[in-house]
């Protein structure tokens, strides 16, 4: 199963790749000429579960398969010393016929909880340069987050060396390279077999005893000091640096106005439709902190982008607002830093990052968001998401390990909108904002991807620089 490293990408990708105009809403209003929107606000989203082959699951769970020698590459100089000594003094007394097969060091199977999240702040600027057309520009400041929640181990067979000065002294004095493996950060456990073996025969030729770990003081700190002193990385909760991620820039245009240039209509019967091309691009500006760390932290910063789309309103009647929309992301081909591990054991490897390119996955998303006003400033709403997200891709000695799978991505979410608009064109109020306070859920995703949950706050003042603005 194509998981793991690869899959973990998937799970992150949806928290950004597809960012131009993620913070504006599905609507079709255009700013008059001369009319400023400055916004803000906040983004939180975050999940400890991914989606797999059969639904939902922990998060990092794939990763976790039985730390043996073969998917964990901390054990493999105790395998390598240890196979050498028991070859070379097979034929002593007390020594027995043993075979160290793949599996007969372990350091268990670990059992770990890990919640991952992501904060945003967009800052947004959106201005009216012509009847019909609107530019806007956005920089998000981000932040990423990892709290480990529980970290054990169970069933190791294999456990960090009480004693390696003793144990090496001991075992020196029996040739070989005993002294070597004495002084090994790990040993065999008294109780595995190959740690009865160990025993046996350093007994019979020595008549002391090795200090040999035992099972049940292997912890999860084992796991955490292997991960550090091999990968350079941990497995510890972090939180990551505030950075700015990458500056969008893109322009809407009024296609077909049955409103009026209002905002939102008030007191209108019947329908009314409005609907808006819009296109931007995204600047490769922003910088991550985590770029190879063993779990990834930070959104994917640096990339390049485009998207073009339409937006569009339908009011029914008084009361009920219709926003929709339909867009597709395209991501061209950047180089990024990775470690390039087998998917499905990605702590088998130590090697250094190095530079991969990588074709990220483009986005078709349709959304729709129903909305009900039950005041003239207060409207409350629905909202459905739905994605489909392409394979990626890599080149080099990445291609076909770090590749990820496309698939369909669905979202929903409820939402409390405040406005002062039509009370502001109505000469009722002197202060035109907005606000909106959101909570989403993730409903489905493409094998790998994440099952998360966030809330976001978001308001924004108009003011009118030249022109008539919002008051006709």
């Amino acid at each position: 199963m194509k998981r793991s490293f690869g899959a973990l990408f998937v799970a992150l990708l949806t928290f950004g790749l597809a960012a131009p105009g993620r913070a504006q809403e599905p609507e079709g209003y255009v700013l008059a000429p001369g009319l400023v929107r400055l916004s803000a606000g906040g983004e939180y989203a975050g999940f400890n579960q991914v989606y797999g082959p059969s639904g939902r699951e922990a998060f990092g769970s794939a990763r976790w398969q039985p730390l043996v020698p073969a998917n964990f590459a901390p054990l493999r100089p105790l395998e390598a010393s240890l196979a050498t000594f028991l070859a070379a003094t097979a034929s002593r007394p007390g020594a027995t016929p043993f075979v160290l097969g793949p599996n007969s060091l372990s350091l268990g199977t670990a059992d770990v909880a890990i919640f991952a999240s992501h904060v945003r702040v967009p800052l947004r600027l959106d201005v009216g340069v012509l009847p019909r057309v609107q530019i806007g520009v956005s920089l998000p400041i981000q932040r990423g987050d990892l709290l480990v929640q529980r970290v054990g181990v169970s069933g190791a067979s294999v456990g960090e060396n009480p004693n390696a000065t003793a144990n090496a002294a001991l075992l020196g004095r029996l040739g070989a390279n005993g002294a070597q493996l004495g002084a090994s950060a790990l040993l065999p456990t008294s109780e595995s077999p190959a740690g009865r073996e160990l025993q046996r025969r350093v007994l019979a030729a020595t008549g002391s005893s090795l200090q040999l770990p035992r099972g049940d003081s292997v912890a999860g700190g084992v796991l955490q000091r292997r991960l550090v002193g091999t990968f350079g990385d941990s497995i510890v909760g972090s939180r990551g640096r505030w950075h700015p991620g990458d500056l969008e820039i893109d322009a809407r245009v009024m296609l077909l106005d049955g409103v009026g240039g209002e905002p939102l209509p008030a007191g209108r019967r019947g329908i009314a439709y409005r609907l808006a091309l819009a296109a931007g691009v995204r600047l490769p500006t922003g910088t991550e902190s985590d770029t190879v760390a063993i779990i990834r932290r930070d959104v994917q910063a640096g990339l390049a982008g485009a998207q073009i789309g339409l937006l569009g309103d339908a009011f029914v009647g008084r009361r009920w607002w219709i926003g929709f929309g339909v867009r597709e992301v395209f991501l061209p081909a950047a180089s990024v830093l990775r470690r390039v591990v087998p998917p499905d054991a990605p702590l088998s490897r130590a090697n250094s990052p190095e530079e991969v390119d990588w074709n990220p996955p483009d986005t078709l998303e349709l959304r729709v968001t129903p909305r009900y006003r039950i005041a003239r400033s207060i409207s409350i709403g629905g909202d459905y998401r739905v994605g489909w997200l392409s394979a990626s891709s890599h080149a080099g000695s990445a291609a076909g390990v770090l590749d990820t799978p496309g698939g369909l991505a669905q979202r929903v979410g409820l939402g409390l909108r405040f406005t002062s608009l039509p009370a502001y064109a109505g000469r009722e109020t002197g202060l035109p904002i907005e606000a909106m306070l959101s909570y989403s859920r993730s409903l489905s995703g493409p094998e790998g991807s994440m099952a998360e949950s966030g809330l976001e706050l978001r308001g924004s003042i108009l003011t009118s620089l030249w022109g008539r603005g919002l008051r006709h």
